[in-house]
């Protein structure tokens, strides 16, 4: 029995056992007057169960007219007026979702009768109903295209919500699943792959499955199967990194009749084989790529593999080659410090481990060495003369260059920093430590020591003038900063001036001068006046554009030009190049790029390291460049430094 109807039976019986007789009460006069009853005082329908009761009823025996005044737009009852008495009567509220969106809908049946007035609330929930639907219903992909598309539309309400449930294994179908809005549509791409499926028509289908009212679609699929073969090459791209020489790709055969392949190679670097061949229906054989690396200078390289078929058809693998072309000289050594013998055309180097002189021959690559009797610090080479002297902690070592033989180390009172050799019988050694300080003089014929008459702040640096007559000297950790000059002719270094400036230009530290010792190259880039003239001495006179800190710079009197290389304050800051300027008007001229260090992964590959100067020095000609470089920071190299050698008619 409905529980609406129960709770109004209820009702009317409680009404009329309120009116029996007590004996022991005062007896009233009986309410004759009906009561109009409806019940519940609300329902709920939705569009899925749209049909919902209201029952009405007196609470007397009495019969009464009651009839329906209101009620909301979406909704009807039936009947809609009667009589009734106690017996409770249906009222039928049928809902109609037409027109209406998703949601929940609310309104009011309004009751009018002979014994009063009565509502009920009604609540209506439309739910959501995508429908799906295809266009076309059926596809057919013709012999000539492995493709065709269809469109998924929704013509219900709300989202509709869609998979590829099924398909055939030569079937694929893009998107595999989504979402479609209500009253819109989308492309679906359907691809085929007719591999291995014997000529003639073949059928499928696809299903696809929703949350759509009407179920899962069923989307019929013909397709028409030529008698052809169908070449592809797999992958679509090769990649030789540095250590790598050989790569394989596939061919195959996915169509159904046999075929006949052959390549071509995009560059002569590039050799295949097979570089031809013949497939059965389903066949696939492995192709061997590979490229040679003679002639090939540093830099990535691009090219691709043509496969064609007899058919007509092409396929294409790309190549992509990384090369590396080693031309720097590389070095088993960790240089400590180096100068130039124009008279030998050798780089006179120092290293420890051992400890050793070192003379380099960068054009044969020939490499004479001298073992020291301890660590050494700097080095010091005539340019003009076959010796050199070796600074140590508290000794100094003199060397035949001609004959790679020590003449004679002799003990010194310092430890030596920098060292400077004229061709006057002495050497003479810049202090590192104890502060103020004097430059040891060493008579390389006596032995005997001798102390400047000035005192220079220890950490100095010296550099001897062209003329052999004189040898000046950069502060390091003073500030401000200055460059001095000496005599060293009568043998001990003799203090004339120091520069006219106090704190205008910078020094950097260290120095070079121009071949024929008229300018002085500040490691700040600042250029100065060199002369005999002591008002003349040091004066400004330029800067080299963009060289901030130099590591070192050289100059070439036949070749007109200024070599620098430049570093920041600690190795691996500097770029890898080679700053070119010009000598008359120190215009900068352009610059020239130091190789890479390549460093092997173990993997076939590696990772490239900038070269940053270390030195560089012009042979007596003007014609080659010789550059020591040495690895950025974090090439983990044992062994990093190296030699490039440059043309300078290739230089800006």
């Amino acid at each position: 029995m409905n529980r609406a109807f129960l709770v109004l039976v209820v009702a009317v019986a409680l009404l009329m056992a309120g009116s029996g007789c007590d004996d022991n009460k005062t007896v009233l006069e009986p309410d004759t007057n009906p009561t109009f009853v409806v019940s519940p005082d609300s329902i709920m329908i939705s569009d899925h169960a749209p049909n919902g009761a209201i029952y009405v009823a007196s609470d007397r025996p009495q019969s009464i007219f009651w009839r329906v005044t209101g009620k909301p737009a979406w909704a009807s009852v039936d009947p809609e007026s009667g009589n009734v008495a106690q017996t409770p009567a249906p009222v039928a509220v049928h809902a109609n979702a037409t027109g209406l969106t998703p949601g929940v809908y609310s309104g009011t049946v309004f009751f009018i009768s002979s014994a009063g007035a009565a509502q009920v609330g009604v609540s209506f929930l439309v739910a959501v109903h995508p429908l799906a639907e295809v266009f076309p219903a059926a596809l057919v992909v013709d012999a000539n295209t492995d493709r065709t598309t269809f469109r998924l539309r929704n013509t219900g309400t709300g989202p509709l919500q869609w998979t590829v449930s099924a398909q055939p294994s030569w079937v694929t179908v893009a998107p595999y699943s989504g979402y479609v809005a209500a009253h819109d549509s989308m492309t679906l791409y359907v691809l085929v792959n007719r591999a291995g499926i014997p000529p003639g028509t073949v059928t499928g289908s696809v299903l696809i499955s929703s949350n759509s009212d009407g179920g899962a679609i069923t989307v019929p699929l013909t397709i028409e199967v030529p008698s052809a073969p169908r070449l592809a090459a797999t992958p679509d791209s090769v990649t030789f990194d540095y250590f790598v020489n050989t790569r394989t790709f596939t061919v195959s055969n996915n169509g159904n009749a046999p075929l006949s392949w052959n390549t071509a190679s995009g560059d002569a670097y590039l050799n295949v084989d097979p570089a031809s061949g013949s497939l059965s229906p389903g066949q696939s054989t492995t192709a061997t790529v590979t490229v040679n690396r003679t002639g090939l200078s540093t830099g990535t390289y691009t090219s691709s593999v043509l496969i064609g078929s007899d058919a007509g058809q092409t396929d294409t693998v790309g190549v992509r080659m990384k090369q590396f072309q080693e031309s720097k000289w590389l070095l088993d050594y960790q240089v400590i410090d180096a100068e130039f013998s124009r008279s030998l055309n050798r780089i006179v180097a120092i290293v420890d481990s051992p400890p050793s002189l070192i003379l380099l021959d960068p054009e044969s690559r020939a490499i004479q060495s001298v073992g020291l009797p301890l660590s050494p610090n700097c080095v010091a080479a005539h340019p003009d003369s076959g010796f050199a002297a070796v600074g140590h902690n508290g000794f100094v070592t003199y060397v035949n260059l001609n004959t790679m033989s020590i003449i004679r180390t002799y003990a010194v009172t310092t430890d030596a920093l920098d060292i400077v050799l004229p061709p006057t019988g002495w050497v003479h050694v810049f202090p590192q430590r104890d502060q103020w300080e004097y430059i040891r003089s060493i008579n390389l014929a006596t032995g005997q020591e001798s102390n400047g008459t000035s005192q220079i702040y220890a950490g100095m640096r010296g550099r001897l003038h062209p003329s052999g007559k004189y040898m000046y000297g950069a502060d390091n950790n003073l500030s401000p900063s200055d460059f001095y000059k000496f005599d060293v002719q009568p043998g001990p270094a003799t203090l004339l001036w120091d520069s006219p400036y106090h704190g205008d230009y910078g020094t950097g530290g260290d120095l070079w001068f121009s071949e024929d010792g008229a300018r002085l190259f500040g490691r700040s880039g600042d250029v100065f006046n060199s002369s005999a003239t002591r008002s003349l001495d040091l004066t400004y006179s330029g800067h080299l554009a963009g060289l901030s800190y130099a590591r070192w710079i050289t100059h070439s009197s036949p070749a007109a030009r200024i070599f620098a290389v430049s570093s920041d304050s600690y190795l691996g800051q500097a770029p890898p190049e080679i700053r070119v300027y010009g000598d008359q008007y120190l215009a900068f001229l352009g610059t020239m790029a130091l190789p890479p260090f390549l460093v092997p992964n173990g993997q076939g590959g590696g990772t490239l390291y900038s070269s940053k100067g270390q030195y560089v020095f012009a042979n007596e000609a003007g014609t080659r460049l010789y550059t020591m470089v040495r690895a950025a920071i974090g090439s983990g190299l044992a062994h990093d430094w190296a030699v490039v050698v440059n043309d300078i008619s290739s230089a800006p």
